[in-house]
């Protein structure tokens, strides 16, 4: 990584680190938004992915 892209993704580390974040799923008529702080960002295969953990239990609405 060169340059600016360092600086963006320090700053999505450090935001999901340090903060939270929201993840939404569904369709645009019936969705669910819930705040994560579990996960992490990285590389897989040359390509950037993102990836979470949630509680099996876990409700929202």
């Amino acid at each position: 990584m060169t340059g600016g892209r360092d600086e963006t993704y320090n700053r999505y580390f450090s935001e999901f680190d340090q903060v939270w974040a929201l993840v939404t799923a569904g369709t645009p008529d019936n969705f669910n938004t819930m705040t994560i702080s579990w996960g992490g960002m990285g590389t897989l295969w040359g390509r950037p992915v993102a990836f979470l953990f949630r509680m099996a239990g876990a409700y929202s609405r």
